[in-house]
């Protein structure tokens, strides 16, 4: 169990780890949810619960509006309850409006009892944006969150400075599933997400690269009523993706080396297609800028063709790296 210091008016988890941007874990609930882990001794890396849960082979466009949601772990095809439940892990989600005074206590006093425990707690929009972090401390007896977040600036301890519409709760430890079963039941779901049209608002795997770059090239998604939230959901999107990928090449890789040889074979196939997807992606990185990169408020069209035919680049070698897996799996008698 995680060590608990009281000091004055602070109770704290100490040496939670940070979180940080452009360190190959930008899944916010994922990366979250390993540094948890880690606090409370679990030996799990970002990339196997990225896989494991459906993170890593996931793509998503939303609709008919393009929405900086479609990464989120939540939305769409649900990632979070997947990757929780590779760690054995049972937990409870508070949704709570800063508005009503009855959720603001209810999730006070489950914060403060959590952390007592040693237990960090999840928590959507902390600082700045909404990303989730990590509430690792109180003080003023529950007024006051202390939390990890990627916007940290130092290796302290941030005081949080929004509150949390959800807190995801760690209520319950037990042995993690099969790891054999974990990791074959995340083949069947890359080959799974990559054929599936579409959850919910989201479009889906093969259908969702397609019409993100027909999209790209209609004007009026850029026009000045939509530009900020059109430019923040693709820019959001591309570098998500491009995470999304690394961590898959990375996971295909790590199994591949517990597998039979024939499986293993095309696996790593599927890895290093994987990787030429985020070669492709990354050298293009600068077609898909957010809002404050926009030069004079404006999304060229030259560039919008640019990052359509990238987008057509990493679904053709995508539908490559889905065959290997599924010639991965074809092998298993």
């Amino acid at each position: 169990m995680a060590q608990v210091r009281r000091v004055k008016d602070q109770v704290v988890i100490e040496g939670v780890e940070r979180l940080r941007w452009g360190e190959g874990r930008d899944n916010t609930f994922i990366g979250a949810l390993t540094v948890v882990a880690h606090a409370l001794g679990d030996d799990v890396c970002y990339d196997f619960l990225m896989g494991v849960s459906g993170a890593a082979f996931r793509i998503q466009l939303c609709q008919p509006e393009w929405c900086p949601s479609a990464p989120d772990a939540g939305c769409g095809f649900n990632c979070d309850d997947a990757a929780v439940a590779a760690l054995g892990y049972v937990t409870e989600s508070i949704f709570a409006s800063a508005d009503d005074g009855d959720q603001v206590r209810r999730v006070r006093e489950a914060v403060t009892h959590s952390i007592d425990q040693g237990y960090p707690v999840i928590a959507l929009d902390l600082v700045k944006t909404a990303d989730y972090g990590v509430i690792v401390g109180y003080g003023d007896r529950g007024e006051t969150f202390l939390c990890r977040s990627y916007w940290d600036e130092s290796d302290a301890y941030a005081r949080a400075e929004k509150w949390p519409w959800v807190t995801v709760f760690v209520r319950e430890r037990a042995a993690p599933p099969n790891q054999t079963g974990l990791i074959r039941g995340s083949l069947q779901q890359a080959v799974m997400l990559a054929n599936t049209e579409r959850f919910d608002n989201y479009l889906s795997g093969f259908a969702a690269y397609e019409k993100w770059a027909e999209q790209l090239l209609e004007d009026f998604r850029f026009g000045p009523d939509r530009l900020q939230q059109t430019a923040q959901a693709n820019a959001w999107s591309y570098l998500s993706l491009v995470d999304c990928r690394a961590a898959a090449c990375r996971y295909l890789r790590t199994i591949a080396q517990e597998l039979p040889a024939a499986r293993a074979g095309h696996l790593l196939k599927a890895a290093d297609l994987y990787e030429q997807i985020v070669t492709v992606l990354a050298d293009m990185r600068g077609m898909a800028p957010f809002p404050g990169q926009l030069e004079e408020g404006r999304y060229p069209l030259e560039h919008r063709q640019a990052e359509a035919e990238t987008l057509r680049k990493a679904l053709a070698l995508e539908r490559q790296a889905v065959l290997e897996i599924e010639q991965a799996l074809a092998t298993v008698h």
